[in-house]
């Protein structure tokens, strides 16, 4: 979740639901409640995984949501027409992403999508994870970088777009796909120099987060924090710019 200076708020994806729990109705939406949010500008879909898209129906349920963005696939998943439907209801609309498209009416927050590409023939062949949206937010200075689950291929491609862009580095990385070996690789990391790398992980089976990962974050001196360890992780920042961390 990010909450502006100016109020506004988004939720970027919402957990997993299952049959016995759902991390819209115990996570998301108590934390909202406890912020006295009552309205979410935005929700952020970054692609249609259950892990990432399974609590949001509860989300929109719960709180009058102005808007959805997504990737333009896994709109036939279940939880999917959930939350459209949720959102229609309440007078929210539904729209498409994707690299150069930006978020508007958030106060002093610059919200930018850089990925994923608008090329057919690269959509055709990637999977939805690669397919990810990722967003750049810029408020006060600092900057955040949100990448789904994409892949070291699909970073190759938006890095060039942080590139491009002077003082491009990045306070706080969401670090991809959990931590897998396959995502967060040298050439986003060098592009990025992220001062924090996020990883969102708890208990599993695929070794998330990587060995591998661990090091090239290590090697590229960002400081690494882990949902697992610290918890839930607060950056916040100053109109003269300067964030931090705080964890609970």
């Amino acid at each position: 979740m990010c909450r502006f200076s100016t109020g506004h708020t988004i939720v970027i994806d919402g957990g997993p639901a299952t049959a016995g729990w759902d991390a819209g109705d115990w996570v998301v939406v108590p934390y909202l409640r406890s912020r006295g949010i009552r309205r979410v500008d935005a929700i952020v879909v970054t692609h249609s995984d259950s892990d990432h898209l399974g609590g949001l129906p509860a989300v929109a349920r719960a709180v009058d949501t102005r808007a959805v963005w997504y990737n333009g696939s896994g709109d036939t998943a279940s939880a999917f027409r959930v939350l459209a439907l949720n959102i229609r209801q309440r007078g929210g609309r539904l729209q498409v992403a994707g690299a150069g498209d930006s978020v508007a009416g958030l106060g002093t927050a610059r919200l930018t999508f850089l990925s994923p590409m608008r090329d057919s023939a690269w959509s055709a062949r990637c999977s939805d994870n690669d397919r990810s949206l990722v967003l750049r937010i810029v408020e006060h200075g600092d900057t955040l970088l949100f990448t789904g689950d994409t892949g070291q291929e699909t970073e190759r491609m938006y890095s060039r777009l942080l590139r491009t862009e002077s003082g491009a580095r990045v306070d706080v990385l969401k670090v991809a796909h959990h931590g897998s070996r396959f995502s967060t690789g040298d050439t986003l990391l060098a592009a990025a120099r992220p001062r924090y790398a996020v990883i969102s992980v708890g208990r599993n089976s695929y070794g998330h987060p990587a060995r591998e990962t661990l090091e090239r974050l290590r090697v590229s001196g960002a400081t690494v924090l882990r949902t697992d360890r610290q918890g839930t992780l607060i950056w916040r920042t100053e109109p003269a710019g300067g964030g931090w961390v705080e964890w609970r």
